[in-house]
């Protein structure tokens, strides 16, 4: 029966892969602000720039503008208003980059340390001190991200709101009903397990320390 000869494989490549293509995106992506060919997270050529705010109200079933008419004993409600400005100023592109730039940070950052994680224990060893460090680092990078991510891009799109209407803004931090939460939260129990995982090959290291010193 054939044999994977690399263990880190297909991490190894897969991480490859995808931190050049980040690097390309934003490599094209810087560029095409710039010369204005494009928009990139609310600056260059952009359109407009748009924040939600969630709202419970209900609807009159006899409203011509509904797309369906609603059976008897069925409510409509409201999800959410979206604010547009097709002028956004300084301000507002750089709330409106705020609401999506801690996520992709946060992809970015992981892709790093795994790049680190991969080629450290390609060089040194999957069972090393060095691999188990690396593990723990790339777990507490998912666990404090994803529980900051959510809470700067909910304060942004709070403060781009803001910007958008004259009368004032509640302390509310959550002006999109927290949709970012539920793609980001199940990260905490990934970062968890990693942290588990790092103590499996931080005591896979010290036996194969010992086993050293006897042989």
């Amino acid at each position: 029966m054939r044999r994977d000869t690399d263990p880190l494989s297909p991490l190894s490549g897969w991480t490859h892969m995808l931190l050049a293509f980040v690097v390309l995106i934003v490599v094209c992506g810087v560029y095409g602000a710039f010369t204005g060919t494009t928009g990139v997270m609310g600056f260059g050529n952009v359109g407009r720039i748009c924040v939600d705010e969630p709202s419970g109200g209900t609807v009159d079933p006899q409203d011509p503008l509904l797309p369906h008419d609603a059976r008897a004993g069925v409510e409509m409600r409201t999800t959410a208003y979206s604010y547009c400005t097709k002028t956004p100023d300084v301000a507002q592109r750089i709330w409106y980059t705020l609401t999506m730039l801690p996520t992709f940070a946060l992809f970015a950052t992981v892709l790093l340390v795994l790049f680190r994680l991969v080629r450290g224990a390609a060089r040194e060893g999957i069972h090393t001190n060095g691999t188990a460090r690396r593990l723990r680092a790339l777990g507490w990078v998912l666990i404090v991200g994803s529980i900051l991510a959510p809470i700067a891009e909910d304060a942004a799109a709070v403060r781009l709101l803001a910007t958008m209407v004259s009368d004032p803004i509640g302390g509310s931090f959550l002006p999109d009903g927290g949709g970012g939460w539920t793609g980001l939260l199940p990260l905490v129990l990934v970062g968890v397990g990693l942290l588990t995982f790092s103590r499996f090959v931080l005591v896979g290291a010290e036996m194969r320390a010992d086993l050293d010193g006897t042989v």
